[in-house]
């Protein structure tokens, strides 16, 4: 399979970040049917090791976030309703290189303002999905533009990375503690059943997540000849 994904985007690297704009979505596989039948651990596993051996054979600074780290932390394991591997990368400018080296299919890509702001494989080998987002710095802070607003995280929490451990393997990783309750409030310890949208959680208990309460997603397909 060529690569047509790679001359959609032109980033601007010399140009400040910003907001602004839509938010615009390139589809490869249809999310929709992706099989989300249960996974197993050894899927799981098998996808976050392929994936960030990848990432660091070809020096790309990334951390575990998200759900994988709150599970890993929380329960010493992957979340059970967890179709994901949640990985963050301190800007997009290795983003070509990761394309061309990860093992998997492109499922998805969102951009704003010619800046990639995420990226979504699927691993065909277990069907297990290896998310990266992008972080951008805004002053103190690095940013990352979503459909329903904008994340950020505090630069210097991420400046000095800790890790994690799972299955006896180091993984990068701020401050599990600090991490887990800025993300996912004080309750953090306690799992919750998401029975509506995320962001109806997010927008309540996620210091991180600055939400403007639309949607705006421009929603465009690509389809191989």
């Amino acid at each position: 399979m060529k690569y047509p994904f790679l001359r959609m985007f032109k980033s601007s690297k010399e140009k400040p970040i910003s907001l602004k704009g839509e938010l615009l979505c390139r589809e490869y596989i249809e999310y929709n049917k992706i099989c989300e039948e249960k996974h197993t651990k050894e899927m799981m596993e098998t996808t976050l090791i392929k994936g960030c051996d990848v990432l660091k054979e070809i020096g790309v600074k990334y951390w575990l976030g998200k759900g994988t780290l709150l599970g890993f932390h929380r329960e010493n394991d992957f979340l059970s309703t967890d179709l994901d591997i949640d990985v963050d990368i301190y800007t997009d400018k290795d983003v070509y290189k990761i394309i061309k080296s990860m093992p998997f299919d492109v499922l998805f890509v969102t951009s704003n303002n010619n800046n990639y702001m995420q990226l979504a494989f699927l691993d065909k080998e277990t069907n297990v999905i290896f998310d990266i987002y992008f972080w951008y710095l805004s002053n103190d802070k690095i940013i990352n533009r979503c459909c329903y607003g904008y994340f950020w995280l505090p630069f210097d929490k991420i400046d000095n990375l800790s890790h994690i451990t799972y299955n006896g393997k180091n993984y990068p990783a701020p401050n599990p503690d600090w991490y887990c309750e800025f993300w996912y409030g004080e309750n953090w310890k306690t799992p919750v059943k998401y029975e509506k949208g995320w962001h109806e959680y997010y927008k309540n208990e996620c210091k991180g997540l600055i939400y403007t309460g639309t949607k705006n997603i421009r929603y465009l397909k690509y389809f191989n000849e």
